[in-house]
């Protein structure tokens, strides 16, 4: 491939002129090649409190570095190029300001993505990423292989790093589950929901807040609920949720109107989410109703955050996103029907999933 630019007549060649290099195919391709450079860079500054320092305006780098512990000189660097992503806003004088890019980095902030980008950073997480050939040439996940466990079983060994996951999955769940869940129009007809390995427990929490009628019934692993119990003091619901320590492999509370289950499906492959599935369909009357709260693939060639995140199952867990047919044919098999797919603004869509009518058993049949 060329990268210059013919003219009509005579045969001359001319270089293109560098400012119209961007959008040539090779600038497109290495913006997106070296994308690691930028996530990386969001790690570090997460990690240093550097959106915190500026919160309340624009600031000289010396002040930044002097306040959140780090050299100036590497900090001007990484600053400087976070700024060509609009993360940061250069001033005179090596001073640099919050842009909208960046103030969902500021810490305790409705909406904050900062354990996102301490997640997507930490060497734990992006290490398997590197052993992505062997993953499409196998099928197992990198994960296991780089760390020698799944990834559950690494968090159990590794309290610092499940802290980050966890901390980074309430963000995602206070952001889009809940965006997600909250679509749902059936609530005023539901007396209890059950809310099947809803971690710390931001979704269910925000549900009673916005339907004052309803109470919850939070089942997750004992590791897990303790935190899960923290949440709801917090948020003044104790009279109104109850916490379970469970496995959704095995049982689930039994006989309420409604479950739901939130980002937890895409985390395994179809025989280990069917079980799940199959766990919940047990527990349920047949006049429950289950959320099903997951990012859909769409068709063909359409752009969606759901193809990307469809590689961290791979390489991470062995799960899968999934397409609207997929989830159909997982649901069915699992004793359930799909009856509706909500699009909503955040990634992750509604399936408002219903238990499949038991047919009648024709005597000589």
């Amino acid at each position: 491939m060329s990268l210059v630019a013919e003219d009509d007549a005579p045969q001359a060649v001319r270089p293109v002129p560098i400012a119209d290099r961007a959008a040539l195919p090779v600038a497109a391709l290495l913006q997106v090649m070296l994308g690691y450079w930028v996530s990386q860079s969001l790690c570090v500054v997460a990690h240093l409190g550097v959106a915190d320092v500026l919160r309340d305006g624009p600031r000289q780098v010396d002040e930044i570095a002097a306040q959140v512990g780090a050299d100036p000189g590497p900090l001007y660097r990484v600053m400087r190029a976070l700024a060509t992503a609009e993360v940061f806003e250069e001033h005179e004088g090596r001073a640099f300001a919050l842009t909208p890019v960046s103030e969902p980095l500021v810490s305790g902030l409705p909406g904050s993505v900062r354990a996102l980008a301490l997640w997507h950073g930490a060497s734990w997480h992006w290490g398997p990423w590197g052993d992505l050939l062997e993953t499409v040439r196998g099928g197992d996940p990198a994960f296991d292989r780089v760390h020698g466990c799944d990834q559950f079983a690494f968090f159990a060994k590794d309290p610092a790093a499940a802290e980050i996951y966890h901390d980074a999955m309430s963000e995602f769940s206070t952001t889009s589950n809940l965006l997600a869940a909250a679509t749902y129009d059936g609530f005023e007809g539901i007396d209890t929901l059950v809310d099947v390995g809803g971690g710390r427990g931001e979704v269910l929490c925000g549900l009673l807040g916005m339907h004052g009628h309803l109470r919850g019934v939070l089942v997750d692993l004992p590791a897990v609920v303790e935190a899960a119990r923290e949440t709801i003091a917090a948020a003044g619901l104790e009279g109104r949720c109850e916490v379970v320590a469970g496995d959704y492999f095995a049982t689930v509370p039994d006989g309420h109107a409604a479950y739901m289950l939130s980002m937890v499906v895409n985390d395994w492959d179809d025989e280990h989410a069917t079980a799940i599935l199959r766990t919940v369909r047990r527990a349920m009357r047949e006049d429950s109703v289950l959320l099903l709260l997951q990012m859909v693939v769409p068709p063909a060639d359409e752009p969606s955050f759901a193809k990307l995140m469809d590689l961290e199952m791979l390489v991470h867990t062995g799960g899968r996103e999934r397409t609207e047919e997929e989830f159909r044919m997982l649901l069915e098999a699992s004793g359930f029907e799909l009856e509706r797919v909500v699009p909503t603004i955040s990634p992750v869509a509604l399936l408002v999933v219903r238990p499949r009518a038991r047919r009648m058993r024709v005597p000589g049949r």
